[in-house]
């Protein structure tokens, strides 16, 4: 066989596999999106932005340690997340957040009656969250390592 004939033959090879393989991403992202999606559903997240943070959370594995714990319960409050293993909340304001200011002031009681049980607030506007979430995630992940290290000393 002519060395111009097999460079052609495993050019042919190369993009069918690259074809082949783009058809396992597909599937598989199929399937990551199906799990996603029921995670939603079985934990509650009903926001967009919500769901959008805590699925660039586990599509960049944000943190291996700790989890994300959606609607959690402090006091008398749900917040949105917390960090599994910490005392830290994240909290994700949507469009309606903060345009009167009833609505600031409650938000303000709210994250201080959190803040008194001890725990320290992550908040982000949920434009924040769609237009950079992984920024948004790499906030918390800082925060965590502040508060690890706080723990150890």
């Amino acid at each position: 066989m002519s060395p111009k004939i097999e460079e052609e033959q495993n050019q042919d090879v190369a993009a069918g596999v690259l074809q082949k393989l783009n058809q396992i991403g597909q599937v598989k992202a199929a399937f990551w999106v199906t799990h996603l999606i029921l995670d939603f559903q079985r934990l509650g997240i009903e926001s967009p932005v919500e769901q959008l943070f805590f699925a660039w959370w586990k599509y960049l594995r944000a943190d291996k340690h700790h989890e994300l714990l959606p609607q959690f319960q402090i006091g008398k409050y749900f917040v949105d997340f917390l960090i599994d293993g910490t005392k830290i909340v994240v909290e994700i304001d949507g469009h309606w957040h903060e345009k009167t200011k009833e609505q600031v002031k409650k938000d303000r009681q709210r994250e201080r009656a959190i803040e008194r049980e001890g725990f320290h607030v992550v908040r982000f506007t949920g434009s924040e969250v769609y237009h950079e979430p992984q920024r948004c995630i790499g906030e918390t992940i800082q925060m965590i390592l502040k508060w690890s290290e706080g723990e150890k000393s």
